[in-house]
C-alpha cells in the first residue's frame, strides 16, 4: 500500500490537532490518497473523530491501513462504507463485527493480517449485498516449517491485548462475497475447507500459499470456472490429482513455489493446461525437466532455483523455444553458468537473476 500518510494514535492523542492535520492533509485536490493508523496494543481508540475529520468525497478512491487496533461493528461497518481499500493488521473485531449487510459498500479490497475476532453471530455465508468486493485476504501470520521448509520465517504480528481466539475460517466465510475475484488464504495452520464454500464464478486469481492444500481443496478449485492463476502449498505426504486442472481451461498461471512439487508431476501438469507462466522455485524439480520445459508451447515465462540449474544439461534441446523469460531466484554463481550456457541457443529469452 502508498501510504501519503502515517498517524501514530494513543487514546489520549484523538484531539483538535490531530484532526485539524488530517483535514488539511485531505482537502488537496488529488485523486488517490491513503492513510496508516497505528493504535497502541493497549486498549482500544476512539477513530471517529480522524473519520470524521475526512471528507467523503475523497475517499472513495483512498485506502486505509489500521495497525493493532480494536474495531467495533460500526467502526468496521463505517470503514467498509467509506474506503476502497480496508488493510487491518493486528486488529480485534468486536462482537458483531459480522451482522450487518450494505448494499453501499465502497469497498472493494479487504486484507486481514493475523487479524481475530469475538464469536460470529450467526453462521450465514458472507455479505452477498456487497456490491463492490472483488478481493479478499485472510492472512493468519502463522508460519509452518514443515508446509513450506525453505521459506524465511518472519516475525509474528502482535495483536491488541482485547483479544479473541484465532479463526480465520469465520473471517474468510463471513466476508466471502460472490462478486470476488481474487482470494488469498496465507499462512494458515489449518486447512481452510473450501469445499464448503460455494462456486465464485467471478473468481480468477486464488492464493493458498503457507496454507494446506488437500484434494478436496483442489476440486473444489477445478469447479471455479474463471480461474486463471493458482498459487498452492501441501504437505509432503499429501497427493494431488494434477490432471484435474485441466477443467480449468483459462489457467495461465500456477505457483508451487516452496513445495514437493517435482519432475513428475510438472510434465503431468504441462500435458493437461496450457500454462502461460510457471513459479517453482525452492522446489523438487530438477535439470531433467529443462527438455519439457523448452518444448512447451504454451510456457512464456518460468521462476526456478538452482535445484533445476545443476546438474546435465537436455542432451537433445529443441532448436526453438516458445519461452521469452527465465527468472533464477537466489542462486549461486555457478548456476548462473548454467543458466546462460542453457539459454545460448535462445538470445530472444530474457533470463533474470534475483
Amino acid at each position: 500500500m502508498a501510504v501519503d500518510h502515517v498517524l501514530e494514535v494513543s487514546r489520549e492523542d484523538v484531539d483538535s490537532e490531530g484532526v485539524d492535520f488530517l483535514q488539511r492533509a485531505f482537502c488537496q485536490p488529488a485523486e488517490y490518497k491513503s492513510l496508516e493508523i497505528t493504535c497502541p496494543v493497549n486498549g482500544a481508540v476512539d477513530l471517529s473523530p480522524i473519520l470524521d475529520a475526512l471528507s467523503q468525497e475523497r475517499l472513495e478512491k483512498a485506502r486505509i491501513a489500521l495497525h493493532r487496533c480494536y474495531v467495533p461493528a460500526l467502526m468496521l461497518d463505517r470503514l467498509i462504507s467509506s474506503f476502497y481499500g480496508v488493510l487491518l493488521i493486528g486488529c480485534v473485531l468486536g462482537p458483531g463485527w459480522d451482522g450487518k449487510k450494505r448494499d453501499d459498500s465502497n469497498c472493494e479490497s479487504l486484507q486481514l493480517v493475523a487479524c481475530v475476532a469475538a464469536p460470529r453471530s450467526g453462521d450465514a455465508l458472507g455479505r452477498a449485498a456487497w456490491p463492490k468486493l472483488t478481493s479478499l485476504s485472510v492472512d493468519q501470520n502463522r508460519f509452518c516449517r514443515r508446509l513450506i521448509p525453505k521459506a524465511i520465517e518472519q516475525a509474528p504480528i502482535v495483536l491488541h491485548e482485547n483479544s479473541f481466539e484465532a479463526n480465520p475460517s469465520d473471517l474468510m466465510q463471513a466476508f466471502l462475497a460472490r462478486t470476488i475475484g481474487e482470494l488469498e488464504i496465507s499462512d494458515w495452520r489449518e486447512s481452510p475447507r473450501l469445499d464448503q464454500l460455494p462456486v465464485l464464478r467471478d473468481l480468477t486469481h486464488l492464493n493458498i500459499s503457507g496454507t494446506e492444500t488437500t484434494q478436496e481443496d483442489l476440486d473444489w478449485i477445478t469447479r471455479q470456472s474463471a480461474v486463471e492463476a493458482v498459487s498452492l502449498s501441501w504437505f509432503p505426504e499429501t497427493e494431488l490429482q494434477w490432471e484435474s486442472l485441466a477443467k480449468l481451461s483459462g489457467l495461465e498461471f500456477l505457483g508451487v513455489t516452496s513445495t514437493t512439487f517435482c519432475d513428475d508431476e510438472l510434465e503431468r501438469v504441462l500435458e493437461c493446461t496450457e500454462l502461460v507462466s510457471l513459479w517453482t522455485y525452492y522446489s523438487q524439480v530438477t535439470s531433467a525437466s529443462w527438455g519439457r520445459i523448452l518444448r512447451n508451447s504454451s510456457l512464456k515465462s518460468v521462476w526456478l532455483s538452482s535445484e533445476t540449474l545443476e546438474g546435465e544439461p537436455p542432451k537433445d534441446p529443441p532448436a526453438e523455444t516458445g519461452l521469452k523469460e527465465v527468472v533464477a531466484m537466489n542462486v549461486g554463481p555457478s548456476n548462473m553458468v548454467f543458466l546462460r550456457k542453457l539459454m545460448e541457443p535462445y538470445p530472444d529469452v530474457n533470463v533474470v537473476e534475483m
